[in-house]
């Protein structure tokens, strides 16, 4: 630790404490497990580095509760009272009525591995329970006196140092990398070429969707000037190079399209998502085609699909059955629409084919509650949802001209 105490780059602790002190649960893992003399790096997030030896480990009593408190008249006043407590002649609770003392405490929690009692460890460590005495016997005034209660049993005690580092790139780093994104934008100038090269370069081209009102790209912070720079291209464009060392990265923007009023089909997120909801209706059209009439209960339907018989207790305020993954609003209705003891099915689930029977229909069996009806209103129709309404009650039909896009580049 002494080669990098200087170095504010690095973060140096080193102390003396318990495992159920040590918060890092990757250090007190590293600290419960290591020998004696070990040093490994314990956690890595991202660039921050965190590195751990293990210096010593003894056995210690870790903590004491004792009674304190300061004799300001000095140390024949304290010894006067340190006998008179000893012997009985006065108790602790009446020293709040002493003048010559200050700030009395009992039953406080000290822990001996405390930097700041380094001083006084010995002496609390060795002194008999149950006796008053001063552990500090040179100060001559503000005198402190300690009575030890109890002393917790010995504890694993590690002397553990750890070092915290950032690794951050260095200057001819950051230049080669803006220097390697701003050939490759000069070398691919249109939005086809960037979305096509880009992995073959070594850079990653994520899909993104914004309008005036886009605060940053993505989750990306510091990009709302990209988002203005969008705005004011032209489809097919390849932006400048944005960003520096200070918002820790560099980004390009290529404009693949633009859209006055709505997301088309043909946008390629919203195709993809399309194409998958195609697919998913197909595949069910021919499950059910293959499975239609090939059995006559559910035990039947179960072995053909290679499937298993499943119950569950719906009602029609849930959205899903189980989890989307199983059947969604869809679902519901079907159960909604059936009849107790018929078989239903095949049917299309939001991701599979379904075949059930309705065992039993149950009512509420709630009484009714004014209370709960009123509240329920109140948050659906009343007072609560039109405050929620208020802006868009407020203007009505008439348009307004968004000036966000402007506010935030001015």
């Amino acid at each position: 630790t002494e080669g990098v105490a200087g170095n504010n780059l690095f973060v140096v602790d080193r102390s003396k404490t318990t495992a159920a002190a040590i918060r890092n649960s990757q250090v007190r893992a590293f600290a419960d497990s290591a020998a004696v003399g070990s040093t490994a790096l314990v956690a890595r997030i991202g660039n921050d580095f965190t590195l751990a030896k293990l210096i010593g480990k003894s056995t210690e009593i870790d903590s004491i509760n004792c009674n304190i408190f300061v004799v300001t008249a000095g140390r024949s006043a304290a010894d006067s009272i340190i006998g008179q407590l000893n012997s009985g002649a006065t108790t602790f609770e009446a020293l709040s009525q002493n003048p010559d003392v200050a700030q009395p405490q009992a039953d406080v929690k000290l822990s001996l591995t405390d930097p700041q009692l380094a001083q006084f460890k010995k002496a609390l460590s060795d002194a008999p329970a149950g006796r008053y005495f001063m552990p500090d016997t040179l100060n001559p005034q503000n005198v402190l006196v300690v009575r030890v209660n109890s002393r917790q049993n010995p504890v694993t005690v590690y002397d553990l140092a750890t070092i915290e580092y950032r690794a951050e790139p260095s200057n001819a780093t950051i230049n080669r990398l803006q220097a390697s994104l701003q050939a490759f934008l000069n070398a691919n100038t249109t939005a086809a070429e960037f979305n096509k090269n880009a992995a073959d370069s070594g850079y990653t081209a994520i899909p993104a969707t914004v309008s005036p009102s886009t605060p940053q790209i993505g989750r990306l912070n510091d990009t709302r000037g990209a988002v203005n720079w969008a705005m004011n291209a032209k489809k097919g464009a390849v932006s400048p190079i944005f960003g520096d060392e200070a918002t820790g990265r560099f980004l390009a923007v290529a404009l693949d399209d633009i859209y006055d009023d709505y997301v088309p089909a043909n946008d390629p997120q919203t195709r993809a998502y399309l194409a998958e909801e195609v697919r998913n209706d197909k595949k069910a059209q021919k499950l059910i085609s293959d499975y239609q009439g090939k059995a006559s209960d559910l035990a039947g339907y179960a072995q053909i699909m290679n499937s298993r018989i499943d119950s569950v207790m719906v009602n029609f305020s849930q959205f899903s059955i189980y989890t989307p993954a199983l059947g969604g609003p869809e679902m519901i209705a079907e159960v909604s629409c059936s009849e107790p003891g018929k078989l239903t099915g095949p049917v299309k689930t939001d991701n599979g084919v379904v075949v059930f029977n309705v065992v039993n229909v149950d009512n509420n069996g709630r009484p009714y509650s004014f209370d709960e009806s009123a509240t329920l209103f109140q948050r659906t129709r009343g007072a609560a949802a039109l405050g929620n309404q208020i802006a868009a009650i407020l203007l009505g039909k008439r348009k307004v001209e968004n000036n966000i896009l402007k506010f935030f580049r001015d």
